[in-house]
C-alpha cells in the first residue's frame, strides 16, 4: 500500500504559544493510580505488595517477559490497594494505588561507566521509556542489538501539526541541551553519522533557536533540518519512518524497522535516564483546551489523574458544558469521567467547551471522495467503513485495514459525520486481537 505524502489537513493554527511558557512540573496529588502496562504494553506483574513503602524511582512493576517495559513509582509512599480500573484508552487494567507521604527519597540507576552502544541499550531497556507514538510500546524493541551501529541516520521530530500538542516544542526551546544530548545518545547506538532535526513550517522559529544553540554549544556535531508540510499528520511518526527509510520501495512490511525517528519528548527522557540515570515515570503533557484557565505544557508524573490535573489548571466556565479528551483535536479520545490516570504514553490532556466541538449525527456516505483524497495512507476510508458496519474483516484487512494510523483526517473532512476513525480503529483492535 503506498502513501501519500500530500494527504493530510490543514487545521487551524493555535496562536496561544504555549511552547514559548516555561515547563513546570504539576503538583504533586495525595494519591497515584499507575497502571501496570500501557496500551500495548506487554504482560507485566507488580513486584510490590498492598502495605510496602515505595521511593520515587524504585521498581514497583517488572516484565513477565523478555520484551516488556519496567514501571518504576512516582513518588514516595504506601501501596495501599492494587485495584482493576479503566485507562483513558477503555481497558481494565491493574492500577497500583500509592499514596504519597511527602518524602523525597529518590531511587536512581548506577551511573554508566562507559556509554557506548550496547551499554546505552541496556539504560534504554531498563529506563522503562515507552513510545507514546506506538501505544505505549517499550522503546527499545525498536533498537534490537542487530541495529546498533548500523549507521542509519537518526531523525528527530521537534514540532507537532496537532494545533493541541506543543510538548516537543516546548522542550526543544526550554530544555535544549536534554533534547540535544539524548539524541547524540541515539545517535551513537545507531552510529548514525548526523541528527536531522525535523519541523514544519509554523515551527520556523523553533528551529532557528535550535539551529542557534547547536552552533554555539556542538559546533562538533553533524546536523541538518528537514522541514515537512503543515498538513496534519505530517509529522506521525510512523508516516515519516516510511518516507525517511532508507529501502527503495515506498511501503513493505517490515520496512519501517529501517528507519529511526524519535521525538524531543523521548530523546529529553533518554538523556535523564543517562546522564542522571533516572527511571522514567514522569512525561511532558500539553493541557490545553478552551475551558482551562492555566494552560500549558507540565511534568505529569506516572499514574496522576485527569481530576487531579483539572483541579490544578483550573476551568474558566465550570457552569459550561465542556469534554475531556485524552489526546489532541484530532485523536482524543472522548471521557466519561476524570477518574483515570495519565500514563507513560500521555501526550495531551485536552478540556474543550462548546465552541471546540460539534455533536452531530452521522448521515449516510454520499461518496464524494473526500476521506480517500486526504487519507496519508492511500486508503480508501469510506468502504473500510462499510466492511466494518458489516462485519467483513476480512475484506477490511485486504483493503489496508492493519495499514490506518488512526490519524482522524477522515472523519473531519467528510461532510455527512460519518464516524469513520472510530469504527476504523475499533475493528483493527479487534483483528489484531486487541478488544473482544
Amino acid at each position: 500500500m503506498a502513501i501519500n505524502l500530500l494527504g493530510g489537513v490543514k487545521l487551524p493554527k493555535n496562536n496561544e504559544n504555549l511552547q514559548y511558557k516555561d515547563i513546570t512540573e504539576i503538583k504533586p496529588p495525595e494519591v497515584y493510580a499507575v497502571p501496570v502496562v500501557t496500551s500495548n504494553g506487554l504482560p507485566a506483574e507488580p513486584v510490590v505488595k498492598i502495605g510496602d513503602e515505595v521511593e520515587e524511582g524504585q521498581l514497583i512493576v517488572k516484565p513477565t517477559g523478555s520484551r516488556g517495559s519496567f514501571v518504576y513509582s512516582p513518588t514516595c509512599g504506601k501501596v495501599v490497594s492494587i485495584i482493576d480500573k479503566f485507562t483513558p484508552k477503555g481497558k481494565k487494567i491493574q492500577h497500583i494505588i500509592i499514596k504519597n507521604n511527602g518524602k523525597l527519597t529518590t531511587h536512581t540507576f548506577s551511573p554508566l561507566k562507559d556509554k557506548t552502544a550496547k551499554e546505552l541499550l541496556k539504560r534504554l531497556a531498563l529506563c522503562g521509556l515507552v513510545d507514546a507514538n506506538f501505544g505505549g510500546t517499550p522503546t527499545y524493541l525498536r533498537y534490537t542489538l542487530s541495529a546498533i551501529e548500523r549507521k542509519f541516520t537518526l531523525y528527530v521530530v521537534i514540532s507537532n501539526t496537532d494545533p493541541y500538542i506543543s510538548s516537543n516544542e516546548a522542550l526543544v526551546i526550554n530544555r535544549t541541551a536534554e533534547v540535544v544530548g539524548g539524541a547524540k545518545y541515539f545517535a551513537r547506538i545507531l552510529a548514525s553519522k548526523k541528527i536531522v532535526f525535523v519541523y514544519n513550517g509554523r515551527a520556523k522559529k523553533t528551529k532557528k533557536l535550535l539551529k542557534k544553540y547547536l552552533k554555539a554549544h556542538e559546533p562538533q556535531l553533524k546536523y541538518s533540518f528537514k522541514e515537512i508540510s503543515n498538513n496534519y499528520p505530517s509529522d506521525n511518526i510512523m508516516l515519516l519512518m516510511h518516507r525517511f527509510k532508507t529501502k527503495t520501495k515506498l511501503f513493505t512490511e517490515g520496512d519501517y524497522k529501517k528507519a529511526f525517528v524519535e521525538d524531543a519528548i523521548t530523546c529529553y527522557n533518554f538523556f535523564n535516564a543517562v546522564e542522571f540515570n533516572m527511571p522514567v515515570n514522569s512525561r511532558v503533557v500539553t493541557v490545553g483546551g478552551n475551558n482551562i484557565d492555566k494552560k500549558g505544557n507540565y511534568i505529569v508524573k506516572n499514574g496522576t489523574s485527569f481530576e487531579h490535573i483539572l483541579n490544578v489548571v483550573g476551568t474558566v466556565d465550570d457552569k459550561k458544558p465542556f469534554k475531556i479528551l485524552n489526546g489532541g483535536i484530532m485523536t482524543g479520545m472522548c471521557q466519561y469521567t476524570t477518574d483515570v490516570s495519565c500514563n507513560l504514553e500521555t501526550r495531551t490532556v485536552s478540556f474543550i467547551n462548546e465552541s471546540e466541538f460539534d455533536m452531530q449525527d452521522e448521515s449516510p456516505c454520499i461518496n464524494c471522495g473526500r476521506c480517500v483524497s486526504v487519507c496519508p495512507m492511500n486508503l480508501v476510508p469510506n468502504v473500510l467503513d462499510d466492511y466494518c458496519v458489516n462485519r467483513k474483516h476480512f475484506d477490511a484487512e485486504k483493503h489496508g485495514l492493519k495499514s490506518c494510523i488512526e490519524c482522524g483526517c477522515c472523519s473531519y473532512v467528510c461532510p455527512s459525520k460519518r464516524y469513520l476513525t472510530q469504527r476504523i480503529s475499533t475493528v483493527k483492535k479487534q483483528v489484531e486481537g486487541g478488544d473482544k
